[in-house]
């Protein structure tokens, strides 16, 4: 169970950044525009319908992991939205073993940027 819980943060970590690196690019151009950003809070996404796509599960966990007195915003630099991703997945790990990933660590309800 360690390496499974150990590629879905490894996932997280992947998905996050690579969509915000589209979403700040606009590239790739058709797969920004499979993106629908949300007109009332503008750094959040409107989901597509529940699938396994990346469009919807980078959206997902973006929106849940987004709190908006975090500071981050699409005008935020790659480097320190990666280092936010990072020190969030590793503040999560240490609620649990200090070795091993948990189910626990990556709940959704306990990631935050």
């Amino acid at each position: 169970a360690v390496v499974s819980t150990q590629s879905t943060g490894m996932y997280r970590y992947h998905s996050l950044l690579e969509m915000f690196k589209i979403i700040k690019s606009h590239n790739p151009a058709p797969l920004y525009d499979l993106f629908l950003r949300s007109p009332r809070r503008e750094n959040y996404f409107i989901l597509p319908k529940s699938t396994n796509s990346f469009v919807y599960q980078s959206s997902n966990m973006w929106n849940h992991c987004l709190k908006s007195s975090s500071g981050i915003d699409f005008n935020s630099s790659i480097t320190i939205v990666k280092s936010r991703i990072k020190r969030m997945l590793l503040t999560n790990q240490r609620k649990g073993d200090a070795n091993d990933w948990s189910v626990e660590n990556l709940t959704t309800n306990s990631i935050c940027l």
